[in-house]
């Protein structure tokens, strides 16, 4: 299952249908099918939900945690760095997915500091949760099988090239 780290997201894909296609696969083979499965599973992840507006108050119960903090938010509606309503989306958290290591030990990584708190399995706001985004494992359950789709196309490909 995925697991969350401070720094940002480590994700270990144990899926049972994952781990009994690789076993079943030639030895030499077996890279180039977690490197696929990781691929494929970094693409889906990275798709954003459809934006919707969420208040805090919807979220949490009440629309600032203090004083200074209402200050703040009506300061950045007067001078425009905030913009209620609208969409901000930098992508910052889609370039943020990325595969590390290589062949058999492929990870996937989020090292986008907030990571945790859009997507995390265990550490997802509520605010998140309301506004769409799925956790992690959550997506990698859902898009378990097209990953696995292209790894065996991938390894047809590459069985046929050594024809």
């Amino acid at each position: 299952m995925p697991t969350d780290k401070a720094e940002g997201f480590s994700v270990t894909v144990r899926q049972d249908a994952a781990k009994k296609y690789i076993d079943n696969v030639q030895r030499n083979l077996r890279g180039l099918v977690s490197e696929s499965v990781a691929t494929e599973l970094v693409r889906l992840i990275r798709l954003y939900p459809h934006y919707k507006y969420v208040t805090r108050r919807a979220a949490y119960g009440e629309p600032f945690v203090s004083e200074k903090q209402r200050r703040f938010v009506m300061a950045g509606i007067r001078d425009g760095s905030i913009s209620p309503g609208h969409s901000n989306r930098t992508m910052t958290l889609k370039k943020g997915w990325k595969t590390t290591g290589e062949r058999t030990r492929t990870r996937i990584i989020n090292q986008v500091p907030y990571a945790q708190f859009v997507q995390g399995n265990l550490t997802q706001s509520a605010h998140e949760y309301k506004a769409g985004w799925k956790k992690v494992n959550v997506l990698i359950q859902q898009n378990i099988r097209a990953a696995m789709d292209y790894a065996r196309r991938k390894v047809g490909e590459m069985t046929r090239r050594k024809v």
